[in-house]
């Protein structure tokens, strides 16, 4: 039997919560990783924060220094609806 299928639904959101916690480690360790903002954007999107995903298109595009990186264009066309991630 697997961990996750006998674990108590508090041990289920333990875990999960620990990683989500986990996700702002790598901003804290290097503030400017511009994938981490950007995955983290997309992870806004989809729990429905469009405004914090909008925060975080920001920081991608200060950390880039334009809208032509990659991470740029991927978290925009989450934002726009135009991809999925």
């Amino acid at each position: 039997m697997s961990p996750t299928t006998s674990a108590t639904p508090t041990a289920r959101w333990a875990t999960t919560s620990s990683r989500r916690s986990g996700t702002k480690r790598p901003c804290k360790a290097d503030p400017n990783h511009v994938r981490t903002w950007s995955y983290y954007g997309m992870w806004q999107m989809e729990q429905g924060n469009r405004l914090k995903a909008l925060e975080d298109l920001q920081k991608v595009q200060l950390i880039c220094g334009n809208t032509s990186c990659e991470e740029y264009r991927q978290l925009k066309a989450v934002i726009d609806g135009t991809a999925t991630y």
